[in-house]
């Protein structure tokens, strides 16, 4: 499963969870339905503009719809081994 599909299924699952319609989360997002439609089918890449919105319309961090091992490595973008090492030890 790539990057772009996993985000979209972290999306679509929060947004069932929270019983959240696509066209409330459109609304909240300030996304247009059709854009996020397209956006949740496949249709169309996320911009990473709008996956802040859409964690923001979500009231999530934007690691909950990143796989674990990628957010993991964004925290610790530019530092060495030995840095890395000690990160992954807390």
């Amino acid at each position: 499963m790539d990057l772009q599909t996993f985000i979209v299924n972290r999306i679509e699952k929060i947004k069932d969870v929270r019983g959240i319609s696509t066209s409330e989360l459109a609304r909240r997002s300030n996304i247009s339905r059709i854009r996020l439609t397209r956006i949740l089918s496949g249709e169309r890449d996320l911009k990473a503009a709008e996956m802040v919105w859409l964690c923001v319309a979500l009231s999530v961090p934007i690691e909950a719809l990143l796989p674990e091992s990628t957010s993991r490595r964004a925290a610790t973008p530019n530092q060495g081994t030995a840095a890395r090492q000690k990160a992954d030890r807390c």
